[in-house]
């Protein structure tokens, strides 16, 4: 965690890491997948626009020779760059202090009084590192564990049987990412939504941890949790019990719709 108290203005604050690692890619989180971009930054020569190394991540940024790994997990930033330095140096954007220019014309251009944009004050940043050997397609579960505030609730003691540790459901296969469990819109079910990152299909068992059978039917559903329509899609993939099987395609988002017998 860094702390800044900015009280300069026209800045670029960024916190570099050299890696020393070896390739000409970066990874990072983007919706529903992993994105694979080139570090050399193409020449824009007559282009619109001039191209730059900068490139946007949701929960992080990661380089990766195919042995040693590095990545760079932030709270709230979606900045990075990977520099051309000859140590593939990871920068993270902390803070960008500039001003609000409108442009009618090259010969017409107003400058707003917005001080805000400058980001003046104390500001606080937290990310966290993670050194992997494994490939890039666990860090969007990594960087969910290090995101997710566990809430407390303090009770009294009571005569339940449930473990000390539990969770409603278990996925095996550590390259998906889960992105959603929560009670159908129509109120009738429960809704988990993940996503298959790789390039090619994975299996994966979901089993639950209630420790008795909660899945009466499980259905493939749209992202709009309409059961009818599109591949798959309405199909009754489970009768009953308390484990699921399933394969899911890569780069592939699918919604699957349980009912069950407790309430979700």
């Amino acid at each position: 965690k860094i702390t800044v108290d900015n009280k300069a203005g026209d800045q670029w604050l960024r916190v570099n890491f050299p890696t020393e690692i070896k390739s000409d890619y970066s990874f990072s989180d983007s919706h529903f997948d992993i994105v694979k971009r080139n570090i050399k930054v193409p020449d824009s020569t007559g282009w619109v626009e001039k191209a730059y190394g900068m490139q946007p991540l949701r929960s992080f940024a990661a380089l990766t020779d195919g042995t040693d790994g590095f990545s760079v997990m932030p709270k709230g930033l979606y900045e990075y760059e990977v520099l051309e330095d000859g140590k593939n140096t990871v920068a993270l954007t902390l803070l960008r202090g500039c001003r609000v220019k409108l442009a009618v014309s090259e010969e017409k251009v107003t400058e707003l009084p917005d001080e805000e944009i400058q980001c003046r004050g104390v500001n606080s940043y937290e990310y966290a590192l993670k050194f992997f050997e494994d490939d890039i397609y666990s860090l969007p579960n990594a960087a969910a564990e290090y995101f997710t505030e566990v809430p407390c609730v303090v009770s009294g003691r009571g005569k339940g049987s449930l473990p000390y540790e539990s969770g409603m459901l278990e996925i095996d296969n550590k390259r998906l990412h889960v992105t959603a469990l929560k009670r159908a819109d129509n109120g009738e079910g429960t809704v988990v939504r993940l996503y298959n990152p790789t390039e090619t299909e994975q299996s994966f068992t979901l089993k639950t941890k209630l420790g008795r059978e909660i899945f009466e039917v499980v259905t493939q559903a749209d992202l709009l949790e309409h059961l009818g329509r599109g591949e798959g899609v309405g199909s009754d993939l489970l009768d009953k019990g308390d484990v699921f099987v399933h394969r899911q395609g890569g780069h592939e988002i699918i919604k699957l719709e349980h009912k069950t017998d407790v309430p979700p």
